[in-house]
């Protein structure tokens, strides 16, 4: 890729594959036009639908090709004075979307377009359907896990690992009842709380309040759902399911009387059975972590890949922090 310029135009059009280009600010895009695109998709995610950016990464751009033929969300934002990608905590993928293949398949290629010249640092992930035959340097293959949710719960529920099916049948042996009144605050509260021990659960304030607002709006559009297990008026797990046209992401969490009683297993359960015989897929959102792919797994999910790209073009001594992770690192000791 080029270097990144001293100045560079709010947008930029040339053409890919016949498609012209354009690289709009949020204030110049085209909502509607936008949130269709995604709705068609043949890959639609609604962590890319406008209304979910605009919480979870306010300054975010957008890259449009042909007339809202793919459009692909950048979580754009400035540190420092320089450009950054980066994707929003919590959010594992976004990509490039459309309702033609063609387009789709070029991602990740199009990270080399000059329209992203601009940006000294990149840090994106997308899904992908074949693994390139060369890699970007920074780039590697990862996986989440994916249930389609299409079988009737009973075929479904066959799938299940003899574990997993034991420790729902733990959980509804104890008292505890889970709660699917909708409330915003689950996921945010247990993450709030287990950063505090875990680091690798660790979210800025900022962004847990961004998810929690945008859990309030899905909610309110009827395109989220909530559940919760309380022992003694406290929360000990709960789960956020962000519902799309074709695909589900999944946001559930446990603290350590949670995974006691095994509260993710049954929350999971009962939301498949009561999502069952849709034609939509239930992304488990992660995870490159041995245990939660077993977790994950032994739902009858199957591996999915996507593509994990990070362009780093700063200048020393930044380059070096950002390689180490040192700026999250700070972050989390400075803005618990």
């Amino acid at each position: 890729m080029s270097k990144a310029p001293n100045a560079f135009p709010t947008s930029t059009q040339e053409t890919l594959a016949g498609y012209s280009v354009a690289l709009l600010p949020r204030a110049k895009i085209n909502t509607s036009r936008w949130d269709k695109c995604i709705e068609n998709a043949l890959n639609e995610s609604p962590l890319a639908y406008s209304w979910v950016l605009d919480h979870l990464s306010p300054n975010w751009m957008g890259l449009i090709l042909g007339n809202y033929d793919g459009i692909m969300p950048l979580p754009a934002r400035k540190q420092f004075g320089l450009n950054f990608i980066q994707m929003p905590e919590g959010v594992l993928t976004l990509g490039l979307f459309s309702n033609k293949s063609e387009i789709i398949s070029l991602f990740p290629g199009i990270l080399n377009h000059s329209a992203f010249s601009k940006y000294h640092f990149i840090n994106y992930n997308g899904a992908i359907k074949t693994v390139p035959t060369s890699l970007h340097q920074g780039s590697k293959i990862k996986q989440t896990y994916e249930l389609n949710l299409s079988d009737s719960y009973k075929n479904l529920y066959r799938h299940f690992s003899q574990s997993h099916k034991r420790n729902i049948k733990h959980f509804h042996s104890t008292n505890l009842k889970i709660d699917s009144n909708p409330g915003s605050f689950v996921y945010t509260s247990l993450l709030e709380n287990l950063g505090k021990k875990r680091p690798e659960l660790f979210m800025s304030h900022t962004s847990r309040i961004r998810i929690q607002e945008m859990t309030h709006q899905a909610l309110n559009k009827n395109m989220g759902k909530t559940y919760s297990v309380w022992e003694n008026d406290n929360l000990i797990g709960g789960a956020f399911f962000l519902i799309g046209n074709k695909r589900i992401i999944a946001f559930h969490l446990a603290n350590a009387r949670g995974r006691f009683h095994k509260t993710s297993f049954a929350i999971i359960d009962k939301f498949i059975q009561e999502h069952s015989e849709q034609e939509k897929t239930l992304d488990f959102a992660g995870s490159v972590i041995p245990n939660v792919a077993t977790f994950n797994h032994r739902f009858g999910a199957t591996p999915a890949n996507y593509l994990a790209v990070t362009i780093n073009k700063l200048p020393q001594p930044l380059k070096w922090a950002k390689e180490k992770n040192l700026l999250f690192n700070l972050k989390r000791l400075f803005f618990k």
